[in-house]
């Protein structure tokens, strides 16, 4: 994930899941929990 823009990378969603060889479907899911998981650290 850390290549994904939503991350400080440089691919988009779809470059991403196709770089890390997971469907459209995981790839969400783990963004979301990822992005919760941030949320969560920063406070």
């Amino acid at each position: 994930m850390k290549y994904n823009k939503d991350f400080d990378g440089v691919l988009d969603n779809k470059d991403t899941w196709t770089l890390v060889g997971i469907s459209k479907n995981s790839f969400y899911k783990y963004k979301k929990a990822l992005l919760g998981q941030s949320d969560c650290e920063e406070e």
